[in-house]
């Protein structure tokens, strides 16, 4: 399965949400996922290997950074992010929040908030970006 064949998947799954029992979403978002191509990525592999937070650090973080992320992915896309199965020591297999690489500019922005690690770059694009009157005005 190609990338747009799985997120046209994914879009018509995210349409049919309201009819479908919640369980049945994720399983069938999670085959989608796993038949595809699209490239997971996993919140806490990004805090781990990207941010380099391990331990106590790590623990005290993730919640915080995945209610942002699906925060930010709801306000994106007008959905709350799909669900996939997944093994979490120490819980066993339970339904986590579904990312793929295209998000990655999410996590960096949660990330960012979370930790008010901005770059004066940052700063500018997102006062910017408030919205279109205010980006217009910027750019002309």
């Amino acid at each position: 399965m190609t990338n747009d064949e799985a997120v046209q998947a994914l879009r018509e799954l995210r349409e049919a949400r309201p009819a479908l029992d919640p369980e049945e979403v994720v399983r069938r978002a999670t085959m989608i996922l796993d038949r595809s191509t699209l490239c997971p990525l996993d919140l806490t592999t990004y805090l781990a290997v990207d941010r380099g937070l391990e331990g106590v650090a790590l623990a005290r973080t993730v919640g915080r950074f995945a209610t942002r992320v699906a925060e930010l992915y709801e306000s994106k896309h007008g959905a709350r992010p799909l669900k996939r199965y997944e093994f979490v020591p120490g819980v066993g297999m339970r339904p986590v929040s579904a990312y793929v690489e295209d998000d990655r500019p999410l996590f960096d922005r949660a990330w960012r908030e979370i930790t008010g690690d901005w770059d004066a770059l940052g700063t500018k694009i997102d006062a910017l970006c408030v919205n279109e009157e205010t980006m217009l005005r910027a750019v002309s």
